[in-house]
């Protein structure tokens, strides 16, 4: 059944208007008064910035600002207010694209958090958001490239699952989200999929649509000459094409010369003026892989289904993944990769423990930072003593040390590390999961170094609480944890005792040639 046909009668609901006070400053809860009527938004949020207006985001909505909602969330509000001389038409427009947005869920179209709406405005409350035409320069070409892909799959999802046809897919009503995914909005001009001729050549419809995304049926000096027997599809398909054309210019000079071809092969089908030769965009990821597909959109797809993959499907993904994220610029990896390489299912996998986790959890260049801080007094040494033979057995250990440790090195950089990974580890130290602690703090010394103070104290805590645990097991990995962390924040902050010098420090002195030896070797 078609999801719209259960759409409620009556389901803006009328809060207690003794309870509302009136909207006083940005720092207060959002409150409009209009006349004798008050709007309100059943969830409170505080203004922020807005949107810029050179976005075209503002042909569909009055104003547009970032804020903040209750507890804290990060959300978006858009705001239209209507002038006397609106049209009632022009007023449904906005009730059905909210109304549509509420019903609809995929991961690929904007989360609907709450709406208000009286005769004179409609607020629309939704996730965080940046508008495509805003954001699309900042953006790396990769999330660029899996940006198309995002919408590819919200348009197949309308057309197949729900049976909506967008009608006014474009750059202002493509959002981007604070992770680099792009998701689709914009509903005002959405409908069932049946002959909409008349819905979509409107006034209203006219005047907020880019020209560039209108196909030939829609132009209004060639609608007479157009049959009207179009498929119900072909205006998304058209502006799916043209979408493409938008961002190829971000594309050209850093995909493979393959893709972008082929890319534009899919585009120039799609805007074809016959719209029965557009197709269908369901066939366009088996028959135009390439075009759709890169090592940011298979890492994704693997690590969100990686619990339905078999072992030998593992082996394989994780045999190649850290070369393939290493490719990719540290900013896309923090924003949308480290929330699912540090999931539930990734660090309670045994081929990801092996081969993956361990390069997640440590910044780059600690291997080379470590054995250089180690040898790097003895190596002046023996480049001093002139002795040829201790010279190539030095070289021939550092080479078999650079062997051993090949592919062993972090993902990020320190700074990158500590911006995006440790804010991760510090979120999932609180969860009190026996095999999710056991895995966090078998790794413990590859990244306690890296915590702030603040998040070091938070990390103690959850390492004292689980030294009170009955098992055994978690005990021991808090122990061995508090063990690692006296070198970095000292014994007496670990055991909470004062300390005394009591050992004696009776050591022979070793000759310096057998030490550099025993450093080697280990």
């Amino acid at each position: 059944m078609p999801i719209l046909d259960v759409f409620d009668t009556i389901w803006f609901r009328l809060q207690r208007l003794d309870l509302y006070r009136l909207y006083g400053s940005v720092e207060g809860d959002v409150w409009v008064e209009m006349g004798n009527a008050i709007i309100a938004l059943n969830n409170p949020v505080k203004f922020g910035e807005e949107i810029s207006k050179s976005s075209d985001i503002y042909r569909l909505w009055s104003n547009v600002r970032q804020c903040l909602g209750c507890k804290g969330h990060k959300c978006t509000v858009f705001i239209r207010q209507f002038a006397p001389t609106d049209s009632a038409e022009n007023f449904h427009f906005y009730e059905n694209g909210l109304k549509i947005l509420r019903q609809l869920r995929h991961p690929h179209i904007t989360k609907y958090i709450d709406c208000a709406v009286n005769k004179h405005e409609i607020w629309l409350l939704t996730e965080r958001i940046q508008i495509l035409d805003l954001a699309i320069s900042n953006l790396s070409p990769i999330e660029i490239h899996s940006g198309l892909t995002h919408i590819l799959s919200a348009l197949i999802f309308l057309h197949n699952k729900a049976y909506i046809c967008h009608n006014n897919v474009c750059p202002y009503s493509i959002y981007v989200t604070s992770d680099g995914q792009w998701k689709l909005g914009g509903f005002e001009c959405a409908q069932k999929l049946v002959n909409s001729k008349h819905w979509v050549q409107t006034d209203f419809v006219h005047s907020i649509k880019i020209a560039e995304f209108a196909p030939v049926e829609d132009k209004p000096m060639l609608q007479m000459m157009v049959s009207v027997d179009i498929p119900p599809t072909a205006r998304d398909v058209f502006a799916f094409g043209k979408l493409i054309f938008y961002a190829l210019p971000y594309l050209e000079k850093h995909l493979m010369t393959e893709t972008v071809d082929c890319l534009q092969r899919v585009a120039h089908r799609l805007t074809e003026n016959d719209a029965h030769k557009r197709g269908e965009l369901s066939g366009l990821p088996t028959s135009y892989p390439e075009a759709f597909s890169n090592h940011l959109t298979v890492a994704v797809d693997f690590l969100q289904n990686i619990h339905a993959k078999s072992c030998a499907e593992k082996q394989d993904f994780f045999a190649t993944i850290v070369s393939q994220l290493k490719a990719l610029p540290e900013e896309v990896i923090g924003r949308r990769l480290v929330p699912l390489l540090l999931s539930r299912h990734i660090l309670l996998d045994s081929v990801a423990q092996e081969k993956l986790i361990p390069i997640v959890l440590q910044p780059t260049g600690i291997l080379i930072a470590s054995i250089e801080y180690l040898i790097f007094p003895y190596t002046c040494l023996i480049l001093q003593s002139h002795n040829v033979l201790l010279m190539n057995t030095f070289y021939v250990h550092l080479k078999i040390f650079e062997v051993s440790n090949e592919g062993k090195d972090g993902l990020l950089c320190e700074s990158s590390f500590q911006k995006w990974i440790i804010p991760e580890l510090v979120k999932i130290f609180a969860v009190h999961e026996t095999a999710v602690r056991l895995a966090l703090l078998s790794y413990f010394h590859l990244y306690m170094r890296y915590f702030s103070r603040s998040q070091l104290e938070m990390v103690l805590y959850e390492l004292s609480l689980g030294m009170q645990d009955k098992q055994d097991k978690i005990v021991s990995a808090s122990l061995h944890s508090m063990a690692h962390l006296v070198e970095v924040i000292g014994g007496e902050a670990v055991t909470g005792l004062t300390r005394k010098k009591i050992f004696a420090n009776g050591r022979p002195k070793v000759c310096f040639i057998l030490m550099i030896s025993s450093i080697i070797i280990l």
